[in-house]
């Protein structure tokens, strides 16, 4: 019967592999708590911090943080307003502001529990939400809307009053304050809303002396209400309009922020930097780490807080507080993990490199270590892409920033584990250094797609391929794929290979390529793999076979990575990573399994069956088709271990899943294993190369009889063994 019911279920499942759930023991994770700071609330020593991905508890006693995301309760979205009760409940607002989508509601905290309110259980019927507010009488005024709409709804802990009056403006609610007569103010998209307790009345650019109807945010104080603008500050003080605009401070443009000093200064965060009123004029603060701001808060010892938001390109993007004109940074991470921009990812010899926007990220299994502009050659922080050579070298491409008015320009930088050299167009025979690719072949060659062809390294000897000496298409080469008896090149126009005595070439007229734009090729062991910017095409040397959205799950556009392993494939796109396993396409995105994003930048394998994949704005997710991800240390921060240990599984007896831990003092081949008592080998758990450190394994014996059950971690010439008892 079991057996019977296993094989409906799996043919349930063929039925539509887009909606396939991985088992949440197959994933982990190096989490970014993210980059952009939308809310700041305070709660006596705790800091709470809303990002675009995740919301952070920060004890400013001890200096211990903690991040909440959707693996442990917190829904999936940015967390845009955060507002705390009078029994410390934190409430959180949440909502992304570039999508037409909406956020996921109402969340209240009570330190343990998670409580969502959205459409389906509550009064509320807008799920994106800007602001949050609880007014003098202990109501919550819940404000947001989407692009198109401007909501605003009370709660007073057992009624909800959604206002639908027709002063409201047709877009979105930003902000709400309260004044100290009782009246509620809510800056939105179509002007200031003043709410009396009886009706509303809206102040716009045709009735009131407002200069923008972006009203993005307000404060209150000694009877003055200051508004943030798109167009600069205005204070309005009974029926006076003040307003300074960018002819006061240059920096008074787009104001998405306000907070007051315990001076009574005012202060505005804008796109272009921090400045202060001092009731007379307004001063730019030149010290602030961060040029683009979305939040200001002023905590209770009268520090400032300073968060960047989406539209920063500069690097110091995160969380800032300034102490007796000091900076200091805090991580929105809970590893050493310090940016979301992964763009590369590759591995060898059980160590993972990563080329991020903010430099070259090495990680050994225990420790992370960072390489860019101040600690090694490297000229550029943005790498954008990395490979090992059959010698064991190290290869980066970076980036330079350039203007609309530049040419893109880069760096090339080789790496022996101990010395870094720079190849220019002096030193080789390169006539760029602007490189898309970097591929290594099996006969010991790099090569190098560029904006001006492909180039390729032999022994020093350097050789290009450019639409004036060979058939390539175009000289933007996003890949080149070395085989051993021929080359394929990847262009902005269509696809090319060379066999050593003439060129074909492939383009979309030929009915083949879903689209001119080849960006990664790879090689499985009978076929070749092309992707395009819309779809895939399959190559066994005699026929091709295309995958797009028209005959499989995969998207119609947004293709980035390719990865061939062990014969499957794995694809990363804007709309998740998609899998191609025993002749099926498996989708995995953020609502079906716990990667972390659903933009997959790039996708690795470190040779230990563990699948890297890069999430720009989360952070790295790690797949393992075994229970266990095979070079995870679950204890990373622990002392290393002084010698082997095979610690008693729990629960024992188990039924039918237990977990067994084991500890490796240095760098080993080791084997655990599953042995009944008849001494018949059961099942082999782990099989690899791991470094020093504290392991786990979950082991499910669903499939298996009850009885005593040894389980043996076997390194070198020695081995441990342990009992364990299944009880069914």
């Amino acid at each position: 019967m079991r057996n019977t019911i296993l094989k409906i279920i799996v043919i349930f499942l063929l039925l539509d592999l887009s909606l396939c759930i991985a088992d949440s023991e197959n994933w982990d994770h190096f989490i970014y708590g993210g980059r952009d700071i939308h809310s700041i609330a305070q709660d006596d020593s705790i800091m709470w911090i809303g990002t675009d991905v995740a919301l952070i508890k920060l004890n400013m006693n001890t200096g211990s943080k903690k991040i909440f995301d959707k693996f442990n309760g917190l829904p999936r979205c940015p967390v845009s307003a955060i507002e705390i009760d009078s029994v410390g409940n934190v409430w959180l607002g949440t909502g992304d502001f570039w999508s037409y989508e909406g956020g996921n509601g109402l969340v209240k905290f009570d330190g343990e529990n998670w409580e969502i309110y959205n459409g389906n259980n509550s009064g509320m019927t807008e799920t994106k939400i800007w602001d949050l507010l609880f007014d003098s009488s202990g109501n919550l005024w819940i404000v947001g809307g989407g692009l198109f709409g401007c909501s605003v709804i009370r709660f007073d802990g057992t009624t909800w009053t959604d206002f639908n009056d027709p002063a409201f403006p047709n877009r979105r609610a930003y902000c709400v304050e309260e004044d100290d007569l009782g009246n509620i103010w809510i800056g939105t998209a179509g002007g200031l809303l003043k709410y009396d307790g009886s009706k509303f009345t809206l102040y716009n650019t045709q009735n009131s002396p407002l200069i923008s109807v972006h009203v993005h945010d307000l404060i209150y104080s000694d009877g003055k209400l200051w508004m943030g603008l798109f167009g600069g500050v205005v204070c309005k003080e009974d029926t006076i309009w003040k307003h300074w605009d960018f002819d006061d401070s240059r920096l008074l443009h787009s104001v998405r922020s306000l907070a007051m000093d315990k001076d009574g200064c005012v202060w505005a965060g804008t796109h272009e930097g921090l400045t202060k009123f001092d009731g007379t004029s307004w001063q730019q603060d030149t010290s602030s780490p961060v040029s683009s701001i979305w939040r200001l808060y002023f905590d209770d010892k009268g520090d400032y807080w300073v968060g960047s938001y989406v539209g920063s390109y500069g690097l110091n993007k995160g969380l800032y507080k300034k102490h007796n004109d000091k900076w200091t940074y805090y991580k929105t991470s809970t590893n050493d993990l310090l940016t979301d921009q992964i763009n590369c990812v590759c591995a060898k010899d059980n160590i993972r490199w990563f080329g991020t926007s903010s430099g070259l990220l090495k990680y050994d299994g225990r420790n992370w270590y960072w390489f860019d502009e101040n600690n090694s050659i490297l000229p550029y922080s943005y790498i954008q892409d990395v490979e090992f050579d059959n010698e064991g070298n190290l290869w980066v491409s970076t980036v330079g920033p350039y203007t609309t008015n530049e040419s893109p320009y880069g760096a090339l930088i080789k790496y022996d584990g101990s010395t870094w050299s720079q190849i220019n167009l002096g030193n080789s025979g390169l006539n760029t250094t602007y490189v898309h690719s970097i591929s290594s072949s099996k006969l010991g060659m790099i090569w190098l797609g560029t904006d001006a062809g492909a180039a390729c390294y032999n022994n020093g000897i350097w050789s290009t391929f450019t639409t004036a000496n060979s058939e390539i298409l175009d000289n933007w080469v996003y890949d080149v794929c070395p085989l051993e008896s021929e080359i394929w090149f990847g262009s902005y126009y269509g696809l090319s290979k060379f066999d050593g005595y003439g060129w074909e070439t492939i383009t979309s007229a030929d009915s083949i390529l879903p689209n001119t734009v080849v960006i990664n090729i790879e090689k499985s062991d009978n076929k070749l793999w092309i992707e395009t910017r819309a779809g895939l095409v399959t190559y066994d040397g005699h026929d091709w076979v295309t995958f797009t959205s028209s005959n499989s799950i995969l998207p119609d556009k947004y293709y980035y990575s390719l990865l061939v392993v062990n014969e499957d494939v794995w694809v990363g796109t804007a709309k998740g990573l998609f899998r191609y396993h025993d002749c099926n396409w498996i989708k995995y995105y953020a609502d079906n399994s716990d990667i972390l994003g659903n933009i997959i930048s790039d996708v690795a394998s470190d040779g230990y069956d563990n699948i890297w994949i890069a999430c720009p704005d989360q952070g790295i997710s790690v797949y393992n088709d075994s229970t266990v991800i095979s070079s995870i240390s679950y204890h990373q921060n622990q002392r290393i271990p002084q010698k082997y240990i095979l610690s008693q599984n729990y629960p024992n007896p188990f039924n039918p899943t237990t977990t067994i831990e084991f500890a490796v003092p240095e760098p080993q081949h080791v084997k655990l294993q599953i042995i009944d008592i008849t001494g018949r080998l059961v099942t082999t758990l782990v099989d690899g190369y791991k470094e020093a450190g504290n392991w786990y394994v979950k082991w499910d014996a669903g499939d298996y009889n009850s009885g005593l059950y040894i389980y043996r971690l076997q390194y070198g010439d020695k081995h441990i063994s342990r009992k364990m008892l299944l009880m069914k």
